[in-house]
């Protein structure tokens, strides 16, 4: 018997342009209002985590090329 996830109510505040695209994704979607916003979040914390992985990735990349440079001039 496959168990239902627990659901909560909330009131959000959101900018009508958030509230357009929402909208246009759940066009796409075809879902409800709140079942494409929990879509949404549920990718930015995919997205959002994945990006933060390559700005760090970056960094180091960036440490280990300075580390590598020669002088030209002194």
């Amino acid at each position: 018997m496959k168990m239902r996830e627990q659901k909560f109510s909330k009131n959000v505040t959101l900018k009508g342009k958030n509230i357009d695209n929402i909208t246009d994704y759940m066009y796409k979607t075809r879902k409800n209002f709140s079942a494409t916003l929990n879509i949404i979040i549920e990718q930015w914390d995919m997205y959002s985590i994945q990006i933060e992985k390559l700005k760090i990735q970056s960094e180091a990349n960036q440490i280990e090329q300075l580390a590598k440079a020669k002088v030209l001039k002194e």
